[in-house]
């Protein structure tokens, strides 16, 4: 039987597709510089206090500009679909201008102030490790301003229909990151770690910030234009409720400072594994289903962007489901590979994974839940709705971390955070479908369920197949472990969700291989209809 997908979705998968393409370029950089990172420091205390150091510039990028793009980018599309294209771009130079000035002088600012920030964040660390610290958030501070610059361009790109490039620049950082590493860690020790991020970020911004830059704008428009003040109107809530909305990420690196070296590591180490799916799956959908959904919104109104969000969660739970079980169910064997060699023992093996589950459903599937809701408010012109509600439960979180933390330690922390992550994506989920159309929920719902039940026969499979394995190599069980659960996964999505699978296999750029796939299950199917006649028989 041919695929037929409907244009509609493809105008979500196919960019998603692009993006994965050059997401998984970044991935094998990624490993590779992770590889290095824990062959040569493993999980110790500088570790602890690099992973402190550069959660401030993260901080600081998120809350000042990280939602930049999303209230840039329907104002620019909007004008250029009404011919204003010259308006169009001379959004984007003010924008890029106001952002460089601003991050640079917080740049500056953060450099300046560096221990006593430390001081703040980190007040269990001793007085050597707070000091390193200080001395790391020095370099890594200066990140700020390509990231965010990188940020604001990279949206404007894929508002340009351009996925691949922004989406395969990590890749070349990363190659940057490993060089550095391995030529300075001799000579400057941990301090390494940040030359080799802070390149990696120059050269990454750059795959971005050049095209956009070398487009160019014929003016800049004055502060007091009325999209410019729109956009900066947008902004303040979400600066605003950002300074609690984002603050989760140094919280968390608040209450573990007093724990024994090394745990803040395993943490750092958890979210590694998880952000590889996040490249692979969470970064592709949420390229591509913005853009979409603005124009969807702007052609056919409110239940144009209701269709967007269903089939946008239905895909996000096909995808990441499977993904979190699966490797869940193979969780030791992947870590061991990736990571235990050199300064990295078996033991941190163990103390990554038994956090590796809560980063997977934290960051991979609550986080790309989120990203659907907000971006429908967004869509919506509604920037006050998810800092608020993402401000209620962060400091929820806050309030009762100390508790987790001194109960079940980093393990605790952790989980408390996912709850937390967790409250937050429902409460938005169910204030934005109020808007929408009656009775797409009930459907969405059993199709969740029919993925969870896919999802979790893989898991079982998976750790079965470890099981009988388990005298095997670790990477005979990784291999095998997660081919046997991913085919079965598709196996029975294939039943009962075919056009959702040929989605996922557009997805990941290889829809011509779902004619095979179907050729072949269809093949199987007959064989064994006749082996039940002839037994019958």
């Amino acid at each position: 039987m041919n695929v037929q997908i409907v244009t509609d979705n493809s105008s979500i998968t196919k960019p998603a597709s692009r993006v994965m393409l050059g997401g998984i370029l970044s991935l094998i950089g990624s490993l590779a510089s992770n590889v290095v990172v824990a062959y040569i420091y493993g999980a110790g205390s500088s570790m602890d206090a690099y992973l402190t150091a550069i959660v401030i510039p993260s901080y600081l990028q998120i809350v000042f500009f990280s939602s930049l793009a999303f209230v840039v980018i329907p104002i620019f599309i909007e004008a250029e679909t009404t011919s204003h294209v010259e308006d169009a771009w001379a959004l984007v130079g003010t924008f890029f201008w106001l952002t460089a000035i601003a991050l640079l002088l917080i740049s500056i600012l953060g450099a300046v102030f560096s221990r006593v920030i430390i001081e703040l964040v980190a007040p269990g660390f001793q007085d050597e490790k707070s000091a390193l610290a200080s001395q790391m958030l020095s370099i890594l501070i200066f990140t700020i301003p390509f990231i965010g610059l990188s940020t604001l361009t990279a949206g404007i790109q894929n508002a340009r229909h351009r996925y691949f490039w922004p989406s395969v620049a990590p890749a070349f950082g990363s190659l940057i990151n490993v060089v550095i590493l391995v030529t300075l860690s001799p000579i400057l020790g941990s301090i390494a770690l940040c030359w080799g991020y802070l390149l990696a970020m120059v050269v990454q911004s750059g795959f971005s910030i050049i095209p956009v830059f070398s487009h160019g704008w014929k003016r800049l428009l004055p502060l007091t234009d009325e999209r410019v003040q729109m956009a900066g109107r947008s902004m303040v809530p979400l600066i605003l409720f950002g300074l609690f909305t984002c603050i989760s990420p140094v919280a968390l690196r608040y209450f573990s400072s007093t724990l024994p070296d090394g745990q803040i590591a395993y943490m750092g180490y958890a979210n590694k594994i998880s952000s590889i799916f996040v490249v692979l799956l969470a970064s592709g959908i949420a390229a591509s289903i913005f853009p979409t959904m603005a124009r969807t919104f702007a052609q056919d109104g409110i239940s144009g962007l209701s269709q967007k969000s269903d089939f946008g969660l239905r895909l996000t739970f096909a995808v990441a489901l499977p993904a979190i079980m699966i490797v869940n169910s193979v969780a030791i064997p992947l870590i061991s590979v990736f990571f235990e060699r050199g300064a990295f023992s078996h033991s941190d093996t163990y103390g990554v994974g038994r956090i590796l589950l809560a980063f997977l459903v934290g960051e991979v599937l609550i986080r790309m839940i989120a990203n659907v809701f907000e971006r429908g408010f967004y869509t919506l012109k509604n920037t006050f709705t998810p800092p608020i509600v993402g401000a209620f439960f962060v400091i929820l979180f806050i309030a009762t971390a100390r508790f987790f933390v001194t109960r079940w330690g980093y393990v605790g922390i952790v989980w408390a955070n996912v709850i937390r992550q967790g409250l937050d994506a429902l409460t938005m989920g169910t204030l934005l479908f109020a808007k929408f159309p009656k009775g797409n929920a009930k459907n969405l719902i059993g199709s969740i369920m029919q993925y969870f039940m896919a999802a979790f026969a893989s898991f079982l499979c998976g750790r079965l197949v470890l099981f009988t394995l388990a005298s095997s190599s670790v990477y005979i069980q990784l291999a095998l472990g997660g081919f046997v659960g991913v085919l079965l996964y598709f196996l029975i999505l294939y039943f009962i969700d075919r056009k959702m699978l040929a989605s996922i296999f557009e997805m990941f750029g290889i829809l011509r291989i779902f004619a095979s796939f179907e050729a072949r299950v269809n093949l199987l199917s007959q064989r064994m209809s006749w082996l039940v006649g002839r037994s019958r028989q």
